[in-house]
């Protein structure tokens, strides 16, 4: 079985609880294992948030385990071990740049929001050249857009620029394990209401990581 794990952090208020459930439940509804963590207290008072998912690819071979637990029985991700970190916030990222390798797919959210951690510390926060700078001492993969202005020219608000992270994630990686089918699908069983506004901005960010990875 192959495995594909994914670290995702922000600041609380931008989604990254949600973006990170969206990511199972859609790697449910594809077939595959899934298994990860969540930090939740920082989600309400704007500090440090990190999620993980982990998926199980089950291959030619594997034994029939449909209904049981995944073989994935940690949530955790380790250290250098990450196939792909979608970092809603560039400063947080360089926060959990400790799961990045060289071959990891970052994505980037250029839109700052520094943490209430951040502010209450008084430490000048980084120009996007310096901690650019800082993520490619980690991955030579780094992959940047500003979620945050395309909801808003899309929507006039920011509140769905965790579903253009997605789509722009799904549209850098042409291995990503979830198709986007399955990721349709969980957004009309979630939110069936604002199917036409979701699946928008999944397109719009699918479209800009497969142009931004040269597809």
């Amino acid at each position: 079985m192959k495995k594909y794990d994914i670290v995702c952090s922000g600041v609380g208020g931008q989604g990254i609880v949600t973006l990170a459930q969206l990511l199972k439940i859609a790697g449910i509804e594809a077939n595959l294992h899934v298994n990860g963590t969540e930090t939740r207290g920082a989600t309400m008072r704007e500090g440090s948030v990190t999620a993980t998912v982990r998926y199980g690819i089950p291959e030619p071979g594997d034994e029939d385990i449909t209904g049981e637990r995944s073989k994935i029985y940690a949530g955790t991700v380790g250290t250098g071990m990450a196939h792909m970190a979608i970092f809603s916030e560039p400063l947080e990222g360089l926060r959990n740049s400790l799961y990045l390798n060289e071959n990891t797919i970052v994505i980037v959210n250029e839109y700052t929001m520094p943490s209430s951690d951040h502010i209450f510390s008084g430490v000048k926060y980084p120009s996007q050249e310096e901690w650019m700078a800082s993520l490619k001492d980690f991955s030579k993969n780094i992959f940047t857009l500003n979620a945050n202005m395309i909801a808003k020219d899309l929507f006039g608000r920011f509140d769905r620029m965790n579903i253009v992270l997605i789509g722009f994630a799904m549209g850098v990686d042409p291995n990503f394990p979830v198709p986007l089918d399955a990721m349709k699908k969980t957004l009309k069983q979630q939110w069936s209401r604002a199917f036409e506004e979701n699946e928008k901005a999944l397109m719009t960010g699918y479209e800009k990581g497969k142009k931004a990875a040269g597809f």
